[in-house]
Order: C-alpha cells, then sequence, then structure tokens
C-alpha cells in the first residue's frame, strides 16, 4: 500500500502561500502571476492566463492566430498591464518582461526549501518584477515603496 502523506503540503508550505496570498491581497496592484494564477484569485484579484498554455499556443509552427496571441502578451507587458509580475525561476516571460522593462524588486519568499510543489512541475514563484519607471533607490533595495513593500517578503 501506497503511504500518499509524502504528496501533501507540509505545514510550512501552506503558510508560505498563505502569506504570499495575503501579501497580494493587501496592494491595490494589478498582478499577473504566470504559473500560479489561481493565487492571484485567492487575493482577490482578476486571474490571467497560466503561461504554460500560452506557449503551447504560440510555439512553433505559427499561424496569424498564434502571432496575435504572443503579441497581446508582449503589448500587455511593454503597456503595463499589471503593476507587478510574479514570476517563477524557469519563466518564459522573464525575458519578455525584461525587454519590456519591467525589473527585479525582490523575492517572493525569503525560504528557499517552502513551496515547492509535491507533485507535477518543479517549479515555484520566485520574482516580482515591476515597470522600471516604478522604481527608486527604496524599491531597488526592496525597500519603502507601497507597491513593492506590499508584495515583497
Amino acid at each position: 500500500m501506497r503511504n500518499p502523506l509524502p504528496d501533501i503540503p507540509r505545514r510550512e508550505d501552506r503558510a508560505a502561500g498563505e502569506d504570499l496570498v495575503r501579501r497580494l491581497a493587501s496592494s491595490e496592484a494589478t498582478a499577473f502571476v504566470s504559473y500560479h494564477p489561481y493565487l492571484a484569485r485567492l487575493a482577490g484579484k482578476p486571474t490571467n492566463v497560466h503561461i504554460v498554455p500560452l506557449l503551447d499556443m504560440v510555439r512553433m509552427p505559427r499561424d496569424s492566430i498564434q502571432d496575435g496571441l504572443w503579441q497581446e502578451m508582449k503589448d500587455s507587458l511593454r503597456t503595463r498591464a499589471w503593476d507587478v509580475l510574479v514570476l517563477d525561476q524557469r519563466d518564459w516571460l522573464i525575458e519578455e518582461a525584461r525587454a519590456a522593462g519591467y525589473r527585479e524588486v525582490a523575492g517572493v519568499f525569503a525560504d528557499p526549501e517552502v513551496f515547492w510543489p509535491v507533485t507535477g512541475y518543479h517549479t515555484r514563484p520566485e520574482w516580482i518584477f515591476a515597470p522600471e519607471e516604478r522604481l527608486d533607490a527604496d524599491t531597488a533595495a526592496v525597500g519603502s515603496d507601497s507597491l513593492h513593500h506590499a508584495i515583497g517578503p
């Protein structure tokens, strides 16, 4: 008989996830959570596309529909549709976010051992990005700007 206990998230994982949801909920910032859009919904924010199915749609071979979907994603970054991006360590959007002027302002979790999935793809939220024009000395140092402070660890 198989023991299911290793497949249940630990108390620390749940607390870390609840803390992230609380930080998202306490901020007025619009948030794009690439691999975990359910976290935005739990925080009372509008949900967004999950990055993996979007990437499955826009990978080669492409036609005008896929080109349009990917262009809409890039345009949303360029026009600052989100105040913050919560991106994973293996996130396909990091390069596009940087090209659109977003910069890393904080890590998501202080503890490198928490909030890892016990099944499925081994990835977790790692970084909070914000538009470069909103960064100053305080936010660059994971500082006091309320937008970033409310989300950062």
